[in-house]
């Protein structure tokens, strides 16, 4: 997510909102939205995290295809949705080109544009006929 929320005092941050399902903290917290550069330099954290451990171990990211209910930052959820996941989408895409054996699973591209057959068979059936062509 990069509609996230920190605490004043300490600086840790949360996905939720202060007060949610009844919890506290609302005085306490401020919304930030979580710029490129900041998400970069977590996934890109994370990933080192994990190659010190495992240096040779596959690592898979995705995005969430689950969208935001609502939005604390005045926009529209849909405008905010898209905007933060867009924004999440190229920090993976750009951590999967700089580092090896990183992959992408494109979770949230399934749901978005209607699952594995109407996203990728139509794609590879004509990529199949033009290699069938080229055969011949």
């Amino acid at each position: 997510m990069t509609e996230v929320f920190i605490n004043k005092a300490s600086g840790k941050v949360a996905a939720q909102k202060p007060l949610y399902r009844g919890g506290g903290g609302m005085q306490e917290t401020t919304l930030h939205i979580s710029s490129f550069e900041e998400n970069y330099a977590n996934v890109m954290a994370t990933v080192d995290m994990v190659r010190q451990h495992k240096s040779d171990a596959p690592i898979i990211l995705t995005v969430s295809p689950v969208a935001l209910a609502w939005t604390f930052q005045g926009a529209d959820v849909v405008t905010a949705n898209t905007e933060g996941r867009s924004v999440l989408r190229a920090v993976l895409g750009q951590a999967c080109r700089e580092r090896e054996n990183v992959h992408y699973l494109p979770s949230f591209e399934f749901v978005t544009y209607g699952g594995l057959t109407r996203s990728y068979e139509e794609g590879l059936a004509a990529r199949n006929e033009v290699g069938r062509r080229r055969h011949r």
